[in-house]
């Protein structure tokens, strides 16, 4: 069974930039490795001046996105939504929503970010050793 979480990363920090193409090959090699899928809750601050296409964007990537990927204004979630992992600048707040965050105050520190996804991700995706239930009910 393969299984699906879900990443969320603030996509007006990374769009355009030299760091694009090194985040979104580590999501797609978190994916193959750890044979997962992952869907990309990507955001964009709604106060931002930046122009942002996303249909470039997709173009790029749309052989590399694997299950589906959801983009939004505002780093607001929905009650009825989690995330299981979060990389967000310094000094968001969010809701209890999200299982695991990761935050960041320059953009190079988004790859150690995704480092720690990975690591969260190999840890609770990986089987774990079953040991034998101890029982003493044959014991006088």
């Amino acid at each position: 069974m393969t299984r699906v979480l879900k990443l969320r990363l603030k996509l007006d920090d990374f769009i355009d930039t030299d760091f694009e193409s090194t985040i979104m090959n580590k999501i797609k090699k978190t994916e193959d490795e750890l044979r997962i899928k992952i869907i990309l809750y990507l955001w964009i601050d709604d106060t931002s001046d930046k122009k942002i296409n996303l249909k470039d964007f997709f173009e790029r990537w749309e052989k590399t996105l694997s299950v589906k990927t959801v983009v939004k204004n505002g780093p607001h979630i929905k009650r009825n939504e989690f995330i299981f992992f979060d990389i967000a600048p310094d000094g968001i707040n969010y809701d209890s929503n999200i299982r695991f965050r990761s935050k960041y105050k320059f953009l190079e520190q988004i790859e150690t970010c995704l480092d720690n996804f990975y690591e969260v991700t190999k840890f609770t995706t990986s089987d774990k050793n079953q040991k034998p239930q101890k029982r003493n009910d044959y014991a006088d």
